[in-house]
């Protein structure tokens, strides 16, 4: 930036702070495409805990409405003998694609859900939360 050269130093100074704070505020505002995805917990606590309970067990306020009791997630290793298989929790979660066995659908194909709803700007970032969910799943087991 060039400044007059007939301006005092006061002025100059007005002048600079003035297009500096006017440059943070630019650059402040723009939006750099980093979104940052929320915690398997948070992502947990928002979506699933309402069928699930908040401990995970399927103690949630909307268990009374379901036709099928919700299950208990810090048992999925348990049923599986001790086998917490990610990509199959990541794929009954996501519910894009059907898993066999799975059930009778009542559960929301989150994939959709979770880019709408946390405003998710590209698939990258679906993946992210839906990995975050299992990790949390996994970090709940019993």
């Amino acid at each position: 930036m060039k400044v007059p050269k007939n301006l005092g130093m006061r002025q100059t100074t007005v002048i600079v702070s003035l297009f500096l704070l006017a440059f943070a505020f630019v650059i402040s505002n723009c939006d750099t495409g980093v979104q940052t995805v929320a915690s398997g917990e948070e992502l947990f606590l928002s979506y699933c805990a309402i069928c699930h309970g908040t401990d995970g067990t399927g103690g949630g306020p909307m268990t009374e409405h379901l036709k099928l009791p919700p299950a208990d997630l810090t048992k999925i290793a348990a049923r599986r003998a001790g086998n917490f298989n990610a990509d199959q929790v990541y794929q009954i979660i996501d519910g894009r694609v059907p898993v066999a066995g799975h059930g009778t659908g009542d559960m929301p194909i989150w994939g959709n859900t979770l880019k709408e709803s946390e405003k998710l700007k590209n698939e990258k970032q679906v993946r992210q939360s839906i990995d975050n969910l299992v990790e949390y799943l996994r970090s709940i087991q019993q």
